[in-house]
């Protein structure tokens, strides 16, 4: 439904009739049982830098399944590679008052892909999103690389220590066996 609200005092709207968390499930919804568009839609998500900055967030900085909004609200932009990715192109982070009004955005992405889910307060994670922004361990790492990574991960068949110790470094000592605290993945194919 892509009406817009009528408004007593002006002639047209730019709301719409319907709240973000309609289209965030409406799209999750669409893409649930559709494999090759959710891929489609998770990699176009993932070229946008905040998009692949939040998932590091996630999975590398918090690495818990259930975290509050206004954590992440104040965290996010106080962590390091977001701190150094604001320094190295020249981005002044917002206040913690701006943060409220991006993040929402972020956290809408991931939700209709499927990887959380979110209510008024709270922030659960359903799934580890093997994407390359998260599995990429030096900048020189191509796209075959990664994508024989993440079949190596999916298999259970990654043997290489030094690849698994520093994915441990990154995602949890836990990472890779059953204790890890998501049991869930959703795989990512980018180029």
């Amino acid at each position: 439904d892509f009406s817009f609200k009528n408004k007593a005092t002006k002639a047209y709207s730019w709301e719409f009739e319907q709240g973000t968390e309609y289209f965030t499930q409406s799209i999750r919804d669409y893409l649930e049982t559709r494999e090759n568009e959710r891929n489609t839609y998770a990699s176009t998500m993932l070229k946008m830098d905040a998009i692949s900055q939040f998932v590091y967030f996630i999975f590398a900085d918090l690495r818990i399944m259930q975290e509050t909004k206004k954590t992440i609200y104040t965290s996010f932009f106080k962590s390091p590679t977001v701190i150094e990715y604001c320094d190295r192109n020249g981005i002044e982070p917002p206040t913690d008052t701006g943060a409220e009004h991006r993040i929402p955005f972020l956290l809408n992405v991931l939700e209709s892909i499927g990887v959380l889910w979110s209510d008024r307060s709270n922030v659960y994670i359903e799934k580890l999103l093997l994407c390359n922004s998260l599995l990429r361990l030096d900048d020189a790492e191509n796209a075959a690389t990664l994508k024989s990574r993440k079949a190596s991960i999916i298999g259970g068949s990654l043997k290489d220590e030094d690849i698994v110790s520093k994915l441990r470094e990154r995602l949890g000592n836990d990472f890779l066996t059953p204790q890890y605290y998501l049991n869930k993945f959703e795989l990512v194919t980018e180029e």
